[in-house]
């Protein structure tokens, strides 16, 4: 997974729709 500062640096409306992506791909 990514470091945790870019975990910090992403907002929590796109942390889902970054989850989304990794399970499609």
């Amino acid at each position: 997974m990514l470091t945790p500062n870019f975990h910090v640096k992403i907002p929590e409306g796109f942390m889902p729709i970054f989850n989304a992506s990794d399970l499609s791909h």
